[in-house]
């Protein structure tokens, strides 16, 4: 869970967003994935695809966007 940066995680398709040192959500959304394997199948078929959007030099297009914002 944060506030800055880009958002690599999608909630619930690309991964969990769990609250910060929230010990136990994490061991929960762990054992979701672990008793789930079509959810930890898609799961991380999805992540791999969100994953091809962040190549650097679409990082740098987005860095440039928000600088030329301010």
């Amino acid at each position: 869970d944060f506030n800055m940066g880009f958002n690599d995680v999608v909630d619930n398709e690309t991964g969990y967003i769990v609250p910060l040192k929230d010990h136990a959500a994490m061991a929960a959304k762990i054992k979701l994935l672990i008793n789930n394997p079509k959810t930890r199948e898609k799961m991380a078929i999805s992540s791999l695809s969100n994953a091809k959007k962040f190549t650097w030099e679409n990082r740098l297009t987005s860095l440039n966007f928000l600088l030329e914002e301010k």
